[in-house]
């Protein structure tokens, strides 16, 4: 089981911030590689090779911290696959995506109607959920025509080797 976790910063969170984050989670030369300023100068989010119940526990409620989640690697093709914490959906006829998302106690930062879009939003949730699990949830009651969890594809990255041991 793979133990890669990316964790996003806001826009507003300090680099200082970034890196005494990063510093409980990683091992002293991967902090001093990325505390190095000619190796890096800025990052908004970063892969690595902790399990994702440490880091939202740690970070859940920590304001410079804008998503945790699993990260899945594809090493063939050289590409790393991350949830976001937006989820695409599209209500069958006759059901209010907010009243939906009420009534099973999911919570969310925004909701967006996409113009043109034939009726589709975009919801974004807290950096505590699970994009996956919520767009399974929200399709298995039957009430959407889809519902798809959001992607980062990042190609040709060579951040950490995913752990393999449980």
């Amino acid at each position: 089981m793979s133990k890669l976790t990316y964790i996003e910063f806001t826009d507003e969170s300090k680099r200082e911030e970034r890196l005494a984050i990063l510093k409980q989670l990683v091992d002293e030369k991967q902090y001093d590689m990325m505390s190095d300023t000619s190796f890096i100068s800025t990052f908004k989010w970063e892969f690595l090779d902790v399990d994702v119940n440490k880091v939202k526990s740690l970070f859940a409620d920590n304001p410079s911290v804008a998503y945790i989640n699993h990260a899945f690697s594809f090493y063939k093709g050289n590409c790393i696959v991350v949830p976001t914490n937006a989820v695409e959906v599209k209500p069958k006829q006759g059901y209010d995506v907010n009243k939906v998302l009420d009534s099973f106690f999911i919570q969310t930062v925004n909701i967006e109607k996409y113009e043109n879009g034939n009726g589709i939003y975009c919801i974004y949730l807290l950096k505590e959920e699970n994009s996956l699990t919520v767009a399974n949830k929200l399709y298995e009651t039957g009430l959407f025509k889809y519902s798809q969890p959001g992607f980062h594809w990042v190609k040709g990255g060579n951040g950490p080797q995913p752990s393999t041991k449980d």
